[in-house]
């Protein structure tokens, strides 16, 4: 079972990338034709969002809410969960839409809309009292909230906030004065959510920086049955009912290459349903996966019963905890090795004064 690895990180994409086909561009206004959660208009929450960004993710968190994905939620978030009662934050009810942002940079951007009810003397009390420090400063007609590396402002829709690793308050600055330079109106993100099926739960659409194959190729990119440099675009839908439907697909700039990783799948995942002992809830899962090569496209099609969809969610969450638990320790056991090391320079620093 080589590059097992791999083959599970492809999987995973393309179980969660929705199908994308060439279009002319059209303004997004013209595509996006539903109402986001709460009757907020999904393109005017996007036109919030600077048209650098390169990940698009949309949400309609009142349908979400009404769905028992909520409660797996609020188990997830535990501790933190009261954190947001205590802010007077109701997720099932006052929570409407949310639009998240990502720019790829050396110093990573994000940008979030959210379309909501928010007591904002509240959430800014609570947090003063957890002994965080707030500064505020008037930007425009926006009063802007600082946390640390967070900046956030609440309008009469919801609240909209930036950060970046570099810091700095120019990124609101940038949100909030994007003018016609949004990604609503940007032409490669409206051609990838031409064929999104934007009324589904939760979809996303994706464009490929050079940046980020560099990195995937510095990362194992050898391993990956395709060229990498011909990797171009990514998008999912996410429709969630008593059936969870998703669909997805990757976008190439060469035909050869969506054949190639489509007949690469085929053949691993033949391989590994053959091997005596495979689980046979993700057996099950991998034959209803439907997959295949349409031009430079891709495709995957998944649907599963919404207990089949929470079990392989909550075995996930449970993996990547464990994970960060792990990396948390080792972290731990180099914070004792750095103060043992401390300990014998005060001890080298003892013997020079002597």
């Amino acid at each position: 079972m080589k590059r097992k690895g791999t083959i599970f990180v492809i999987l995973a994409i393309l179980a969660l990338t929705l199908v994308f086909t060439s279009a002319d561009a059209q303004l997004l206004k013209k595509i996006i034709k539903v109402e986001g959660g709460g009757g907020s208009d999904i393109v005017d929450l996007i036109s919030n969002i600077p048209d650098d960004a390169q990940i698009l993710l949309s949400i309609n968190w009142e349908n979400l809410a009404k769905t028992s994905l909520i409660d797996m939620i609020k188990e997830m978030l535990a501790e933190d969960y009261e954190i947001i009662e205590q802010m007077g934050i109701d997720i099932h009810n006052d929570i409407k839409h949310v639009i998240l942002a990502i720019t790829f940079e050396e110093e990573p951007e994000f940008y979030g809309v959210i379309a909501g009810n928010f007591d904002s003397k509240k959430i800014l009390n609570l947090v003063e009292e957890a002994g965080a420090e707030i500064d505020k400063t008037k930007m425009g007609t926006h009063t802007v909230y600082a946390i640390e590396d967070l900046f956030l402002t609440f309008t009469k829709t919801g609240v909209l906030f930036a950060g970046s690793d570099a810091g700095g308050k120019g990124i609101m600055e940038k949100m909030l004065k994007v003018g016609k330079k949004n990604l609503a109106n940007d032409k490669s993100m409206v051609r990838l959510v031409q064929d999104t099926d934007t009324s589904a739960t939760g979809w996303a659409a994706i464009i490929i920086p050079e940046q980020l194959r560099e990195e995937m190729a510095g990362g194992g990119g050898d391993e990956l049955p395709f060229d990498i440099d011909t990797l171009r675009m990514a998008n999912f839908s996410l429709d969630y009912g008593k059936t969870i439907t998703l669909k997805g697909g990757i976008h190439f700039s060469k035909s050869s290459e969506s054949e190639n990783l489509i007949n690469f799948l085929k053949d691993q995942i033949s391989a590994m349903m053959e091997v005596e002992g495979f689980p046979e809830d993700l057996k099950a899962m991998l034959e209803k996966l439907e997959i295949s090569a349409d031009g430079k496209v891709a495709r995957s099609s998944l649907s599963l019963k919404e207990e089949e969809f929470q079990a392989i969610l909550k075995q996930i969450a449970g993996e990547f905890t464990g994970e960060f638990e792990e990396e948390w320790e080792e972290e731990d056991e180099w914070g004792d090795d750095d103060e043992d090391e401390d300990d014998d320079e005060d001890d080298w620093d003892d013997d020079d004064d002597d």
